[in-house]
């Protein structure tokens, strides 16, 4: 709870407490350094483009263990980030 007022009343304790998303790619081009900061590889990367692409084509992947669609890394489009 006082961290919930914290964050309203103050900007800068905001930023401490959930500081900002970094962008891991920008202009189609993957920012190495924010991989490492994030502790993320490349295959997670493309793990996560992949689910939000077939998110938005309304396509839900298997969390069961079944047959997941697979997505290739050429049809992934260039902008998405």
């Amino acid at each position: 709870m006082l961290i919930s007022i914290g964050q309203y009343k103050s900007r800068r304790f905001r930023s401490i407490v959930s500081p900002e998303a970094l962008k891991v790619i920008e202009d189609g081009k993957v920012i190495e350094k924010s991989l490492r900061r994030e502790l993320m590889t490349h295959d997670d990367l493309i793990e996560q483009l992949a689910r939000r692409i077939l998110q938005s084509r309304g396509i839900r992947p298997d969390r069961r263990g079944g047959r997941r669609p697979v997505l290739s890394l050429a049809k992934i489009p260039r902008g998405i980030g």
